[in-house]
């Protein structure tokens, strides 16, 4: 059976005084209390677990006849003294490895980075094959605030966890997710986040991130589609409702083109794609206010694209094309009618061109002179 090397455990020489000991075992108690009141169980239980440890190393080291017998027991398992300072390390229950773990799990908790990437990086110098170590320092490298970009060191030690077995593989996707966005490598954010999915299709905020990935790569048709499919999944997600709107109110605001620091609609496609994107939004007034706005905004857009100009010099044009076109049509009907009469359809074509002159001509006028707005922008646009 192995002996622990409750020295090593507290931090102190094998010769330490019981003072000394003392001290070390209050200075630990302290650490591990802060356990207990932890609301992860298993934090609370390995808490405990090192309390009970402290209250027998208190009891051997601080009796002296219990301390002559451990000692004679340790120096006799190590195979040398245990006054030489061998710290055992290579033995199956290493209380160096358990204390750093502990250590890292704490600085963890307490989101204290820098303090993290040192246990870390003590473990892994200790023990290169651990695969916790490797992923508490990638995400020390990750979430630390330091002086320089650790996104490389980040990916490495990530890339050991894999090495070393790591069974967490959520986690190390996680972490690579956050590289590739702060690196603006959308191809490989879309790649990671269609992973993540895989391994949880029900988690929604998977999803949010891929269809955000795939947006920020330049795929708004996969991501409109694929946002649709998970609001009709996740009814109730407020989240994925407000990317929905939101991404249906950005394709619908890149229907148009900038002209005179606005955006103009100009043709009869974009209106048709931009009422599309629009009536898609379930529950417009339901929006928040940034989105509601932006709604309205793109709303009153349209209107305004179907809107017909009416001026004093507009209504001029529209009465003279229709006086200048009764008049050609009164030139024209009896000419054709004539030739129409030969065949005995003379009766007919006066009709017609009799009804197309009452009706066609100020049809056709109003169209012209009266042309929506989206027609004149078109034109304007088109003379830039």
């Amino acid at each position: 059976m192995d002996t622990q090397n409750y020295y090593e455990l507290l931090g102190v020489d094998p010769t330490a005084s019981a003072e000394e000991i003392r001290q070390a075992l209050s200075a630990m108690r302290t650490r591990f209390r802060r356990l207990t009141s932890h609301p992860d169980r298993a934090k609370v239980r390995a808490g405990e677990d090192r309390l009970e440890l402290l209250e027998h190393v208190e009891k051997t080291l601080l009796n002296a006849s219990a301390r002559i017998a451990y000692d004679r027991d340790l120096a006799q398992e190590q195979g040398t003294s245990a006054f030489t300072g061998n710290s055992g390390s290579e033995t199956k229950s290493n209380p160096r490895i358990e204390g750093l773990r502990i250590d890292m799990r704490y600085a963890w908790e307490q989101n204290n980075w820098n303090s993290l990437a040192k246990f870390a990086q003590s473990m892994t110098r200790l023990k290169q094959d651990d695969s916790e170590a490797w992923e508490m320092l990638a995400i020390a490298y990750l979430l630390g605030d330091w002086d320089r970009n650790r996104r490389r060191e980040a990916q490495h030690a990530i890339s050991q966890a894999r090495r070393y077995g790591s069974d967490n593989e959520e986690l190390l996707l996680n972490l690579e997710y956050i590289i590739a966005n702060k690196s603006k490598d959308m191809s490989r954010a879309v790649e990671i986040a269609q992973q993540r999915v895989n391994i949880d299709p029900e988690n929604a905020d998977y999803i949010y991130d891929f269809v955000t990935a795939l947006w920020n790569n330049g795929q708004r048709a996969e991501a409109l589609q694929s946002i649709e499919q998970a609001v009709a999944i996740h009814v109730n997600n407020p989240d994925l409702q407000r990317l929905q709107a939101d991404l249906r109110l950005r394709e619908a605001n890149l229907q148009g083109v900038v002209y005179k620091k606005d955006i103009r609609i100009v043709s009869k496609d974009q209106i048709k794609a931009t009422r599309t994107n629009l009536s898609m939004i379930t529950d417009a007034h339901l929006l928040p206010d940034d989105l509601l706005q932006m709604y309205r905004a793109i709303d009153n857009r349209v209107i305004y694209a179907r809107r017909r100009p009416f001026t004093i010099g507009r209504l001029i044009r529209f009465g003279v094309y229709v006086i200048v076109g009764f008049i050609l049509m009164g030139i024209i009907t009896p000419i054709l009618s004539g030739i129409a009469s030969i065949v005995g359809a003379g009766e007919a074509v006066h009709t017609f061109m009799s009804f197309f002159t009452v009706f066609g001509v100020p049809i056709i006028s109003f169209i012209h002179c009266f042309p929506p707005y989206w027609k004149i922008f078109q034109k304007e646009v088109g003379r830039r």
